[in-house]
């Protein structure tokens, strides 16, 4: 993580985000406990909750705070906003607007909340496995696949005869 410039898209160590991320991103940890952390909970749980703590005066950002991903929840308010809820280790929930907390997500299947990669990783060796089951039942059988066909008619003889052949050619 590091601040860039638009226009000459290298690093700006002078903008005051720079110390945050690079020098000391809170009171307790290094910039690599904090990304290793933060990354960490991206990839196991999916997503990763960075609350920015702003200066009262001036609004700038002087602390980023990670959130531990099983205690946030999401919501929405009434006026469709995003909301987040922090279950503190009080049990006090505390409510957090959007524009407060640097949302990480891994994978989302609806861009709102990230899906770990065990998550992904399980759902591949289930359809997997499936498949597997799936292919295993299909082969025993001889690679037929069997069924019953039914007509709300009666047919004749002669009409039976020619479906079977059609049906056998096809």
């Amino acid at each position: 993580f590091f601040v860039m410039n638009r226009n000459t898209h290298e690093r700006e160590r002078a903008h005051y985000l720079d110390y945050l991320l690079s020098v000391r991103p809170n009171s307790y940890m290094t910039p690599y406990v904090f990304k290793k952390l933060v990354e960490t909970w991206r990839l196991m749980r999916g997503n990763a909750y960075i609350f920015v703590s702003k200066d009262s005066a001036t609004g700038r950002p002087q602390e980023l705070i990670p959130l531990n991903p099983d205690r946030v929840m999401l919501g929405f308010r009434k006026d469709s906003s995003l909301v987040y809820y922090y279950r503190g280790n009080d049990s006090k929930e505390l409510e957090i607007d959007a524009d407060e907390i640097i949302h990480l997500k891994a994978s989302s299947n609806d861009g709102i909340i990230g899906q770990s990669v065990l998550e992904r990783a399980s759902v591949t060796v289930r359809t997997a496995s499936e498949q597997q089951r799936y292919e295993g039942t299909f082969y025993s059988n001889n690679a037929s696949p069997s069924g019953v066909v039914q007509v709300d008619s009666s047919l004749s003889r002669e009409a039976k005869e020619k479906f079977r052949e059609h049906w056998s050619k096809t």
